[in-house]
């Protein structure tokens, strides 16, 4: 059960969840919360996660960065292939 109550926060409250190929990122978090900072594993894709959050928002990516090259957030979440590869991922609400 605690696998499954971990899970069920990693995904509801951080967001961060596996679909097919791609890893999305959609947190909702609590406006007062400064952000947080995560380190997943997807099959062979490693990734280092980095929110911040400076305008005390809730949700709602405005802008990321992958490996330090900006990378589209439409909808306020980001959408990043699996590729196998190790990755530093930085998003701003």
């Amino acid at each position: 059960a605690a696998g499954w109550m971990y899970r069920a926060g990693v995904e509801g409250i951080l967001g961060i969840r596996r679909e097919g190929d791609w890893l999305l990122l959609n947190p909702c978090i609590p406006a007062d919360w400064p952000g947080f900072s995560a380190q997943i594993t997807l099959g062979d894709s490693h990734f280092k996660i980095q929110l911040d959050n400076p305008a005390q928002r809730s949700q709602g990516i405005r802008q990321a960065w992958l490996d330090e090259q900006p990378i589209d957030c439409a909808q306020g979440q980001l959408r990043v292939a699996l590729d196998g590869g190790a990755h530093q991922l930085r998003a701003e609400l």
